[in-house]
């Protein structure tokens, strides 16, 4: 028989599960940050510089750029399934020890 009220170290356990999550996120939209940028410095040099060798150099940046968004994107979404599941077991279980207030 499965309690309706958690225990005060699991109760810890996923609230630091979902701050850890958080964080995960703040990372991966700063991965995109940073392809953005790689996507911004590409199109300068392949559009300032004439010669054939930065325009090679441009469009390897163009293309590392839209590499780093997909790759945070695919993380973000397993995030975003892991953080939900999270927040659907704070929702079963009642964690008034802790006076959790959820922002969900």
């Amino acid at each position: 028989m499965v309690s309706k009220k958690l225990d005060k170290v699991t109760a810890q356990f996923i609230l630091s599960e979902e701050q850890t999550l958080l964080a995960k996120q703040r990372t991966m939209l700063a991965f995109i940050q940073t392809g953005l940028a790689f996507i911004g410095m590409g199109l300068i040099v392949a559009k300032f510089f004439g010669v054939v060798i930065f325009q090679f150099i441009g469009s390897v940046l163009i293309l590392i750029g839209f590499y780093e968004i997909a790759r945070a994107y695919k993380k973000m979404s397993e995030y975003n399934k892991r953080l939900d599941r999270v927040k659907d077991l704070i929702k079963k279980n009642s964690i008034c020890e802790l006076e959790y207030k959820s922002t969900f």
